[in-house]
């Protein structure tokens, strides 16, 4: 609704809005997702994310490779997580400190963790004089970025970003506050429409896990296809880890050899292989949630009953294409794998110097 139309006065001088004073600003959001996480430090609440953090909470600090994997120290030990660390604030960003050269980063902190892994044992964690923070600040130390103090690095990396940070989620609470009122007979509509989509994700749950149980065709009852079917998905599984590590060991090696030609494009085409495999594996290790599947916005028969068939199309069960993405997802993987094992031919061949295809 435009200035024009109506009036808009402020609630505390009762002054009028002037159409040629308004601005439109974008206020950028603080927060990150984990897969655009690359070569930073990245910190997030201990517990839950910022939308609902309190001065005061404990936060968690890591540092991130260039596959998205945030690396930190806990209770556990020196950690390494592919997921968990979604609506994060990115401290800094390493890259322009490395020539953008990704590989030099990731094999510089696959040095340091190897380097220091005795200092940071589990049974050495303590919460106040030896923790996720002190990990960060060695690092530092490690590559010789500058001389600071845990008082410094707050003052200048974190206070102002946490500051922002908090106000931004302040804004957005007290905008959802007043849009819900402005706008309750949408926001009832949202919740049914929210509410029937989490029941059908219900449905979808319970037929998916119906249909898991029934899955094994051994009349007999020893199970015999069942057993066949997870040995093969835990050799799936092995040769998905080995493939990986190798992918990873042959990028660090390849860094440090001489920049011929041949070799420069090799570990440019392992480097994108290795990222198509990441991306992948996340795809089909994701958690079934009301944004991943594929929910209808409507029950297709009560529609039909209501406007007929010729009005309504039929849609195809959401079991059959859930399957057909995952038969899908599968096929594209398996690929992946092969082109991988391919690359690593070529590399073995180089390491060893025995000549390469053309």
């Amino acid at each position: 609704m435009s200035p024009a139309t109506e009036e808009f006065v402020c609630p505390d001088c009762n002054r009028k809005y002037e159409e040629a004073s308004w601005t439109n600003n974008p206020l950028p959001c603080p927060f990150i997702e984990q897969v655009n996480a690359r070569c930073a430090i990245v910190i997030k609440p201990s517990s839950g994310f910022f939308t609902s953090y309190q001065i005061g909470d404990d936060l968690h600090i890591g540092i991130c490779d260039s596959n998205s994997v945030i690396h930190s120290y806990w209770t556990d030990g020196i950690v390494a997580q592919d997921t968990s660390w979604d609506k994060s604030i990115l401290v800094y960003d390493f890259l322009p400190d490395f020539s953008n050269n990704t590989q030099w980063f990731d094999s510089t902190l696959v040095n340091f963790i190897q380097h220091s892994a005795g200092r940071f044992q589990i049974d050495s964690y303590n919460e106040f004089e030896w923790n996720c923070f002190d990990f960060v600040m060695e690092f530092l130390k490690f590559i010789n970025f500058r001389n600071y103090t845990k008082v410094h690095f707050v003052s200048e990396f974190l206070q102002e970003t946490l500051r922002n940070s908090m106000k931004y989620c302040s804004l957005v609470s007290k905008m959802a506050e007043f849009l819900e009122d402005l706008e309750s007979t949408d926001a009832d509509r949202s919740m049914d429409a929210a509410s029937f989509q989490n029941q059908q994700f219900e449905i979808f749950q319970h037929d998916y896990r119906e249909n898991a149980e029934t899955d094994c065709k051994d009349d007999d009852g020893n199970h015999t296809n069942c057993k066949h079917a997870d040995d093969e998905s835990r050799k799936s599984k092995k040769e998905l880890i080995n493939v990986t590590r190798r992918l990873q060991k042959a990028m660090v090696a390849m860094e440090m050899m001489a920049g011929k030609e041949v070799i420069s494009d090799l570990s440019i085409a392992i480097t994108d292989i290795n990222n198509q495999l990441r991306n992948a594996i996340l795809k089909d290790n994701a958690e079934f949630s009301t944004t991943s599947v594929s929910l209808p916005d409507y029950d297709t028969t009560d529609m039909q009953l209501l406007m007929g068939t010729d009005e309504v199309s039929p849609t195809k069960p959401m079991l059959e294409r859930i399957r057909e993405e995952q038969q899908k997802s599968k096929l594209e993987l398996n690929l992946i794998v092969a082109q991988a094992n391919i690359l690593l031919q070529e590399y073995d061949h180089i390491r060893n110097g025995l000549p390469t295809r053309n």
